[in-house]
Parts: C-alpha cells; structure tokens; sequence
C-alpha cells in the first residue's frame, strides 16, 4: 500500500492535512471522502511510514473483534441485511484497522461471487477451521443466520 499525504476542508472550514494509506489514490479520496473531508490536494508520499501507521500495521486481531463481529453479523441477518450490507456497517464501525481491512476484502470476494466461508478462510489465524465449516454449512442450508447466532453465543 502507498502512503498519500492531504490537505482538506472539514465539515467545519478548517484546513486539516495528513497521511492515509491505500492502495492507490483514488481509494486514498474515497477514503478521505468517507471521513467527511472535501480533499484539496492528494500526493504520494516521499515518507513511506509514519509511527501512527507502523502501530496500526501491527495492531492485532482479538478474539473480542471475532465474537462482536459473530454476534453483530448474526443480529444483521436474523434483521435481514445482505451479507456485504452488513460487512460495510461493520468495516466503517471497527476502530481495529487491520480488522477493518480484513472486513473490506472479504465484502469485495463476497460481492466479486465468493462465499463467505471461502473468504474467511483466508484468515487462518483469525477463524478456526471449525467455524469456517460451519458458516460454509450454514451458507449451503440457507440457515446462516441461525449458525451465525449459535456461534456467537457459544
């Protein structure tokens, strides 16, 4: 990923600049745009990292992340919202970036025609093989709303 450094207007006037990482300038706007920010210049940087950066980079995955993201999915379901519906709720609502990224790449497999269960299992270290079994069960059955309110209670 590329770092962009920015300068925007606030929803309050004021000036604000900084750094934001994303794979290309485009998204690095998007981004900007989603955080309420009008951009006024957008570059690459010469300065690939900053410490803020470097300490998101490393940030980890709980096993918090794993159980709200379970039961918040499960609730969303059972409330009828589709699948990358609910993983843009919960993308833009997680303060764990690297959870947030994870969250962004799997609602792109899931709208690109994967499944979910394929899409998590691309995270080995965050899912455990059984309960990737058992959301791809629950997908298959169409019950995935029922697996995904069992595996967040237990």
């Amino acid at each position: 990923m590329a770092v962009f450094q920015y300068k925007a207007r606030g929803l309050d006037n004021n000036i604000v600049s900084g750094l934001v990482e994303a794979p290309s300038q485009s998204i690095a706007a998007k981004l900007l745009h989603e955080k309420q920010l009008f951009v006024i210049s957008l570059r690459q940087s010469a300065n690939q990292f900053s410490l803020g950066m470097l300490r998101e980079r490393f940030q980890k995955v709980g096993f918090n992340d794993i159980v709200n993201f379970t039961r918040q999915t499960a609730t969303m379901a059972v409330a009828g919202l589709s699948l990358p519906e609910a993983l843009t709720i919960l993308r833009t609502q997680t303060t764990n970036k690297q959870f947030a990224s994870m969250l962004e790449d799997v609602e792109h497999q899931i709208v690109g025609g994967g499944t979910l269960a394929d899409a998590l299992s691309k995270y080995p270290s965050m899912f455990s093989t059984s309960y990737i079994a058992l959301v791809r069960a629950g997908e298959s059955s169409g019950t995935m709303d029922k697996v995904m309110t069992r595996l967040a209670i237990s």
